[in-house]
């Protein structure tokens, strides 16, 4: 699935028309409030065709209780004159391991990315959180920044930190590297 995926955003990000991404990163976090750690692996592919964007999110982790967790994301996001960040709305799918729910669900996402360039620097955040339409799904508000540094104009290595609220809480920091197109 994973390199369906990542054929898929390499496909669309060598368009004529988009610049694109592909971004490994991985990630330790502390799940609050029990401060159990776990490591995961994410992968991001996005391109950019004119003021839209398109992006996927795959994110998979051991889960304490046994077998791996994963989450996967698809997003729509615009940037429109005059605001410095980007809304997105998106839809989600758990396998159900994440939020010790036990089965499988989906989910609604909304939120915004911001990114600007500071001396040699890129840096930026995000703010997303779940929309569940049913209310036994658990719910999730992440906010995240990154500061990240140009290898050259295909390269990026970053530094990424994390926090989420509400049912699923946890503090993450990690690291990832992107390949532009």
């Amino acid at each position: 699935m994973k390199k369906l995926l990542l054929t898929l955003a390499l496909a669309v990000s060598s368009s004529a028309f988009a610049a694109g991404f592909v971004e490994v990163a991985l990630d330790s976090s502390k799940v609050e409030p029990s401060s159990k750690d776990y490591s995961s692996q994410t992968i991001r592919a996005g391109t950019n065709v004119g003021k839209t964007s398109i992006g996927f999110q795959s994110k998979t982790f051991v889960v304490d209780t046994g077998g791996l967790a994963n989450v996967f994301e698809g997003y729509v996001g615009r940037r429109f004159n005059g605001i410095p960040f980007t809304p997105f709305v998106g839809v989600g799918h758990d396998n159900g391991m994440n939020g010790a729910v036990g089965k499988a669900y989906n989910y609604g996402v909304v939120g915004a990315t911001y990114a600007t360039k500071v001396s040699a620097f890129n840096v930026g955040g995000i703010v997303k959180t779940r929309v569940n339409w049913e209310d036994n799904k658990p719910q999730q508000t992440v906010v995240g920044a990154f500061v990240g540094y140009p290898i050259n104009k295909q390269f990026e290595a970053r530094l990424n930190l994390g926090k989420s609220f509400q049912d699923m809480r946890e503090q993450t920091a990690g690291l990832s590297l992107i390949a532009k197109f």
